[in-house]
C-alpha cells in the first residue's frame, strides 16, 4: 500500500528520534531486600531483549519456502549499575542471586517453584519524556553477577556492577 503524504510539511512532523539515554528500568525481584528505586537510579545501561523466531525451511520441488518456526527464547541481557555508597546495590543484587544459586551452601533455586524469578519493565521515552515504549519483562532472574571491573591504582573511575539477567518473556506495549 503506497504512503499518502498530503503536503511536504507532513514530512517534518513527529520525526524526532528516540535517544538511548531516555530509559528507565524497574525490576521487581521476589525478595523484598532489593530497593527498586535505588536500583532504577543506579542503572547505567540495560541491554534490549531481542525478539526473534527460528525460520523453518520447507523444500518443495526445486525451491525452498520459508515458514515461521518456534520462538527462540530471549538471550540474556546485561544490566550495568553504579556501585552506590549508602545504598548497597551489589548486596541487594547478591541477595537476589542467592535465591538462584547460593555460593555459601551450593543450593540451586527450585526449578519447580521459581521463587527466584521476578518481573520488570524497560521504558524508553521520547525526547520530551512522553511517548513511552514499554516492555514488560517476565521471569527475570540474575544468572551472572560481577561486583566490578579490574581495580587499578591511580584511576578515579566509578565501580560498576554487571548483572546478566535471564528473561522468560517480553511483552512490548
Amino acid at each position: 500500500m503506497p504512503v499518502k503524504i498530503d503536503k511536504p510539511s507532513d514530512l517534518n512532523q513527529n520525526l524526532e528520534v528516540r535517544r538511548k539515554t531516555m530509559f528507565a528500568v524497574v525490576l521487581t525481584p521476589p525478595n523484598a531486600g532489593l530497593d527498586a528505586d535505588s536500583l532504577r537510579l543506579s542503572v547505567v545501561s540495560f541491554g534490549v531483549p531481542k525478539i526473534a523466531i527460528e525460520r523453518l525451511d520447507l523444500p518443495i520441488q526445486n525451491t525452498v519456502i520459508h515458514l515461521a518456526g518456534i520462538h527462540k527464547g530471549f538471550d540474556p541481557v546485561d544490566m550495568i549499575c553504579r556501585d552506590l555508597i549508602g545504598k548497597d546495590i551489589f548486596k541487594s543484587l547478591l541477595e537476589w542471586f542467592k535465591l538462584v544459586y547460593n555460593p555459601e551452601t551450593g543450593v540451586v533455586g527450585s526449578l519447580i517453584t521459581n521463587k527466584y524469578k521476578g518481573t520488570g519493565q524497560l521504558m524508553v521515552a521520547g525526547p520530551d519524556g512522553a511517548d513511552e515504549r514499554i516492555m514488560d519483562l517476565e521471569g527475570v532472574f540474575p544468572e551472572e553477577l560481577t561486583p566490578g571491573d579490574t581495580m587499578k591504582v591511580g584511576e578515579n573511575a566509578e565501580v560498576q556492577i554487571t548483572c546478566k539477567l535471564s528473561i522468560d518473556n517480553v511483552i512490548v506495549k
